[in-house]
């Protein structure tokens, strides 16, 4: 049994690709392994279809951030779900409060029919 010479685990041994970047220490996960971290990430896998110029496009910018295109991806995701989740809310606030000026004039309207009667 042949040992693997230790490389000193360092944060510049793991930038410089002196760590995790050979074959020789990669295993595939098993099912229940997968199963186990994705239910501990609380995601999924999922599989899209994008042109190969949105993916060249999208490994430069991750490049820029320093990130992996997929990391970019997910990203941009949550960040768009935000917005929406802000958009739709401002539009429910803005909705409810016309609805409920509309309320008032109507109340208005009848307290000044009340008054005059």
């Amino acid at each position: 049994m042949t040992k693997t010479p230790k490389i000193e685990g360092t944060a510049e041994a793991w930038e410089d690709g002196s760590l995790g970047c050979t074959e020789e220490h990669v295993g595939k996960a098993s099912g229940q392994e997968m199963d186990d971290f994705n239910a501990a990430m609380a995601s999924r896998p999922v599989s899209i279809r994008l042109k190969e110029s949105m993916i060249e496009d999208l490994k430069f910018f991750a490049g820029l951030e320093g990130l992996g295109y997929q990391t970019l991806i997910k990203n941009l995701l949550q960040r768009f779900i935000d917005g929406e989740y802000k958009r739709v809310t401002h539009q429910l606030i803005s909705e409810k409060a016309k609805a409920g000026a509309e309320s008032e004039e109507e109340i208005s309207f009848d307290d000044d029919k009340a008054a005059a009667a």
